[in-house]
């Protein structure tokens, strides 16, 4: 049986997800593929519905300075502040401070609907289950928690 491009292409992400690489788009290196039953191709399709990807397409790789330790879904929340205020969409910005105020190119706390001191207990005293009680719906950007579930 031949396989179509994406489904060969989903094969090797899942592959590539499995080995904890955590590696999103095309693989510029020769992989190689263990070949894998039809079973274990269902239950990979199943897992890899499971991952949802960032709008911002951000990796862990992205996560690094200031935001080493933060987790992903205060980070996409936090670039989604900054877009909101009529920033240009920029992660590099956080890299020096997680605490980057609009003029400089991120967000300002206390023009945000949560407020200066829900930013301020979420990201300068890591309170980041603070954060996912007021918004668990970005817990699904967590790459690590999603491996973790499954």
């Amino acid at each position: 049986m031949c396989l179509q491009k994406s489904e060969a292409f989903e094969k090797i992400q899942y592959i590539i997800i499995m080995n904890e690489q955590r590696t999103y788009g095309l693989v510029s290196e020769r992989v190689k593929v263990k070949p894998i039953t039809n079973s274990e191709w269902d239950s990979a399709k199943k897992e890899l519905e499971k991952i949802k990807p960032n709008p911002f397409g951000l990796t862990k790789k992205d996560l690094v300075g200031a935001l080493s330790s933060v987790p992903m879904g205060v980070v996409v929340r936090m670039m989604e502040e900054q877009a909101a205020q009529g920033n240009k969409i920029n992660i590099k910005v956080f890299h020096k401070s997680k605490s980057m105020v609009a003029g400089f190119g991120g967000f300002d706390w206390d023009r945000t609907e949560a407020g200066y001191e829900f930013w301020n207990i979420v990201l300068c005293w890591y309170e980041y289950e603070k954060f996912y009680e007021k918004y668990p719906e970005y817990k699904k950007y967590d790459l690590d928690e999603n491996i973790k579930n499954r």
